[in-house]
Order: structure tokens, then C-alpha cells, then sequence
């Protein structure tokens, strides 16, 4: 009977706003996971997405992936079939994928668009079939005629990248799952950083082994993290939860009276250690500043590192993609609105896309209490369709000391919704922002980015502003159209153009 190790989410080179330990964890947890894939000798490995956390990886995290992929298709003779999630989905017209790269070097097959291979086990015959990630109501258009099993294969197995209905809060972020195509006997599943056997789609197990290593403190309360096992002839298939040890470095502690911090900060850093990562909040909103720099100093040399907040300062920022882009819009444009508040709004709005908000700002700014106009704005803002003014502040504040000046509005708009789409800006991004403005990046629709895979038939649905073309909400952009190719300028940009200050090292 084949064995498949299922794994999906490591996001090689994240750092959790911009902390190196975060990072290192990253890493150290990936070889463990890899080491106990492994020893547990699979004949497939199934990667569901966001291998990587960006689509141009940092050199550290491309060489890990690398070293150890082609360590375990040789030790354990493994095949290893891999599709691209939201983090490695490119921006570009002609940029390619990081698993391409991997691909290239002989470490995995990389599947795109619906492409399939055959891995012959022993004599059963394994069919792998795979889609990247899309906008999910992209994916719901353009599955049903993709994804195919083989009649003739004795086990059929589906890679993908994407939110079944329920398992996220917003059904925008979800796709529902008579979209997805029957006739697997497995679906292999990312995207969705919990661990979860209990779905099925048309009868079949459809799992998460969820991320190794938590990306935010709120992932952090899942103890329990790993890869899948899966055993399958086509006749019977057996799941087991295979856990891997994480770094279990990110701590919380909430302080409800602020008189007693220290004692209730001693009781945690008993069981973090100086390798942790802690984030201290007041239950309080109007706890006095100098308490809170009493604690930063406190826990200085005694934690890696130390973030002190109050509940008005949110974690990572709304879950929602859409509630997201519309906070960080909200908040450059002077209205800061509690996280939470913004998602239930939206939810009981029934707004689905940044057009939406934009033709019927008086509903959200209703319940939000917030001036219909400024909620259009935000829209725009948002989109990248905004005035080029409020775009270059938005980003100059977003960059902080390392602001943009002089930028051309012919290229603003890549960099900007890069900007409004982060949570933080650490080198990684800003070597990333430079290198779209330096290049003159176009940015095109992630439905249009691996042109060789997916037909140019296939519609989007979006609709326009003013004839410019809002995004949807997406966690990969859908840029603008403010600039059409022809009117970017030609040859190339010089950096020194367009940045003020150093670099960050």
C-alpha cells in the first residue's frame, strides 16, 4: 500500500514582525519535520502550498528547502509533488514560482493549473493532480474543469491550496464544496493552518495537517502540530497525525491589573526561557505609558524579545483579507476602527469585494459610525485606485524611516498595495518593493501568471471603478489598471530615484 507524507505550510522565511528568532524557528522546526517525514519512509510527499512565505524567497530560506527536499528524495527515494499557496503566487508578467526553481533542480514535480503525474508504487498505480492557489471564487469557476481523476489510476489523490467552506470564518475567503471536483480518494489540503481529519469531500478524507510552526501568537494556542501519514490502495484509506516538535517560543500574557505585572509576568517566563518571544497586553487601554516601559525593561535580556501592547493594538490585524485591506486603508487615512468590529461589519453588510464597499459605502459606514465618503476612499485606497497623493503618505508611513519619495504614480501602485497587503514591513519585503519599482512591475492578475497553464478564456468577474479595476479582497493583489503597460515608463529605473534614506542591511 503507497505511503503519502502530507505536509503544507512552512513558510520558509517568515518572521513574525521582523523578529530573526521567529525566523530561526521557522527553520529548525522544517528540518524536524523533514527528518521525521523521513524516518517514516514515504513513496510520496505532498507539499499543499506555501512552502515558502514569499514568492522571492531570502537565500537562507531557498537553500534549506533545497538541501533538505533533495536529501529526502534521495535518502527515502521519495517523490515529492508540490503545488504553489498565496505565498508563492507571483506578482508578475514573466516572474516564475520558487517551486519552479526547486522543480528545475530535479527536488519535486510542481503542479499548476490542474496538471497530473503518475507515480508508480510498487505496481499501484498513484494519480497526483494539483491547482495553485487562486481568489476562491476564481477557483470555484475554473475547478470543475480542471481537476480530473484517472479512471484507470488504482489511487487518486488531489493537491490543493484553498479554504474549504467552514473552515475559515468569512465565507469570502472560502471555496464551497460542490465546486471541487469528485472522485479522489484523497484530498490533500493547505491553506488552512489548523490540523483537521474530520472533513470529507464527496465522501473522501479531505485534511489539513496545518502549519509546523505558528506564524501568530493566536496560532500559537494549537499545542499540537506535524504532517499526515496517508496509507491508500483506492480501496481503503488510513490518516494518522504524525506530530512534529515546534519551538513553542511565542507566549502571550495578559495583564488585568496592572499593579501586579510582575508577578504575573514571573509565572510565564518560568516555562518560556530567554529564547521566547512574549507579547505582554493590558487589559486596559489607559494603562499609564511608564508601566509599559517599566515591563519592556523588565523583560530585556530576560526574553529574545518583547512586545507590549494595549487590546486597541491588534495582533495581526484582521483574519479576513478583504476586512484587512480596508483596516490598513481605514488607519492611513486617519480612522482607526477596532479589527473585530470592522469583520462583523462587513459580515452582516454582506459585502463581498472592494467594489462593493465602493458603490454602497453608506452600509458599512453606518455601522461602523464612520463618514460614508471616507469609506469610499478607503475603497479606492485599497484597490490601488486612489489619489497618488494619499498613496505615496500611505506608503511613506507604512516604510516608515525608510520612506519613498519621488515616486512615479506609473509604478505607485504595485508598491503601495504590497505595502497595504503586509503586517509588517521587514528586508525581505522592502528588497521586494524595490525590486517591482525598479523594474516596473506590472503586477498582473495572479489568474494570468503562469500563462502556459491556465487558458486565457477564463473569466474573473471583476468589474470596475470608474474604470479602474478594484481588488477583490485577495491576499495575492489584483493591481490596478490606473496605468495600462504602454503608458509605464521604458528602460530601466534607478533606485536611487526613488528611496530616501538607507536600506535596511
Amino acid at each position: 500500500m503507497p505511503v503519502i507524507a502530507h505536509i503544507a505550510d512552512t513558510h520558509l522565511g517568515h518572521a513574525l514582525r521582523g523578529i530573526s528568532a521567529r525566523e530561526e524557528a521557522v527553520y529548525r522546526t522544517f528540518e524536524r519535520l523533514i527528518d521525521t517525514v523521513e524516518r517514516n519512509s514515504p513513496d510520496i510527499v505532498l507539499i499543499a502550498g506555501d512552502l515558502f512565505e514569499h514568492h522571492r524567497p531570502k537565500p537562507k530560506a531557498m537553500r534549506t528547502a533545497l538541501e533538505l527536499l533533495k536529501d529526502l528524495t534521495s535518502h527515502a527515494s521519495a517523490h515529492i509533488v508540490a503545488v504553489s499557496g498565496n505565498h508563492e503566487i507571483v506578482q508578475r508578467r514573466g516572474s516564475e514560482s520558487p517551486l519552479r526553481v526547486l522543480e528545475a533542480a530535479g527536488v519535486l514535480t510542481h503542479l499548476v493549473g490542474g496538471d497530473s503525474t503518475t507515480i508508480d508504487v510498487n505496481g499501484t498505480t498513484v494519480h497526483v493532480t494539483g491547482h495553485h492557489w487562486l481568489r476562491p471564487d476564481q477557483l470555484e469557476k475554473v475547478l470543475p474543469g480542471r481537476l480530473e481523476p484517472d479512471p484507470e489510476a488504482d489511487v487518486n489523490v488531489a493537491v490543493l491550496h484553498l479554504a474549504v467552506e467552514g473552515t475559515l470564518p468569512s465565507p469570502r475567503e472560502t471555496v464551497g464544496p460542490s465546486r471541487i471536483p469528485p472522485g479522489f480518494d484523497y484530498y490533500a489540503l493547505g491553506h488552512v493552518h489548523e490540523p483537521n481529519l474530520r472533513l470529507e469531500l464527496h465522501g473522501a478524507p479531505a485534511c489539513y495537517p496545518g502549519s509546523p510552526e505558528p506564524r501568530t501568537f493566536k496560532e500559537a494556542s494549537t499545542k499540537e502540530r506535524g504532517f499526515l501519514l496517508v496509507e491508500a490502495d483506492g480501496e481503503d484509506v488510513r490518516i494518522e497525525f504524525i506530530p512534529v516538535e515546534w519551538s513553542r517560543s511565542l507566549a502571550i500574557v495578559r495583564i488585568k491589573d496592572a499593579s501586579r505585572w510582575r508577578r504575573e509576568l514571573e509565572t510565564v517566563l518560568r516555562d518560556a526561557g530567554k529564547d521566547a518571544v512574549v507579547k505582554v497586553v493590558f487589559d486596559d487601554p489607559k494603562t499609564d505609558p511608564s508601566v509599559r516601559s517599566e515591563v519592556e525593561s523588565y523583560l530585556e535580556g530576560r526574553v529574545r524579545s518583547a512586545i507590549v501592547e494595549t487590546p486597541d493594538t491588534p495582533d495581526e490585524g484582521p483574519s479576513d483579507t478583504l476586512a484587512r485591506l480596508l483596516h490598513n486603508a481605514l488607519s492611513a487615512l486617519g480612522v482607526h476602527v477596532n479589527p473585530e468590529r470592522l469583520e462583523n461589519a462587513l459580515s452582516k453588510s454582506n459585502v463581498r469585494s472592494l467594489r462593493d464597499v465602493y458603490s454602497h459605502p453608506e452600509t458599512l459606514a453606518e455601522t461602523l459610525g464612520v463618514n460614508p465618503e471616507t469609506v469610499a476612499e478607503a475603497a479606492k485606497l485599497a484597490s490601488g485606485s486612489a489619489d497618488p497623493t494619499v498613496v505615496i503618505s500611505t506608503a511613506a508611513e507604512r516604510v516608515s524611516s525608510r520612506g519613498l519619495r519621488d515616486l512615479d504614480p506609473h509604478l505607485l501602485t504595485d508598491v503601495a498595495i504590497k505595502i497595504l497587503e503586509s503586517d509588517s514591513v521587514d528586508n525581505a519585503l522592502i528588497d521586494e518593493l524595490m525590486d517591482i519599482v525598479s523594474e516596473g512591475g506590472t503586477g498582473e492578475e495572479a489568474e494570468n501568471l503562469e500563462e502556459e497553464k491556465t487558458p486565457a478564456t477564463v473569466e474573473t468577474g471583476e468589474e470596475t471603478i470608474n474604470g479602474e479595476t478594484p481588488g477583490s479582497g485577495a491576499e495575492t493583489s489584483s493591481v490596478s489598471e490606473d496605468f495600462k503597460d504602454e503608458d509605464r515608463p521604458k528602460g530601466p529605473v534607478t533606485l536611487d530615484h526613488f528611496i530616501k534614506g538607507n536600506r535596511p542591511g
